[in-house]
């Protein structure tokens, strides 16, 4: 599956009315530091991922520390890094984080 099409469901919780609120657009500090925030979350779930975290163990986090819309694009991102592979060198590895946070980030940037 394309990533662009997995990520289709967290930026429709990021335009509900809680994020929609916020002001958008290039200039909004608000938008730029929701997609750093998004960025950084996406790297950290992708980190776990090819640490070998455990899926229900991200999701219990994502549960017990987030709430609202950060809670459920947390959980969508979850399920997106793990339906990726899992890889057996760093080197894979993190060109895989790189990759799945910079796409986050930057679909994010874009909307």
């Amino acid at each position: 599956m394309q990533l662009k099409t997995m990520l289709l469901p967290l930026f429709t919780l990021i335009s509900t009315p809680a994020i929609a609120d916020l002001p958008t657009g290039p200039a909004s500090q608000y938008h730029t530091d929701d997609c750093a925030s998004l960025h950084q979350i996406a790297r950290s779930t992708m980190d776990a991922r090819q640490s070998g975290v455990a899926m229900a163990d991200m999701m219990d986090s994502a549960e017990r520390h987030m709430k609202g819309n950060w809670q459920r694009m947390a959980q969508q991102l979850i399920q997106d890094a793990y339906s990726q592979p899992r890889y057996s060198t760093s080197a894979k590895q993190q060109a895989a984080i790189s990759t799945f946070a910079g796409s986050i980030h930057e679909a994010c940037m874009e909307r």
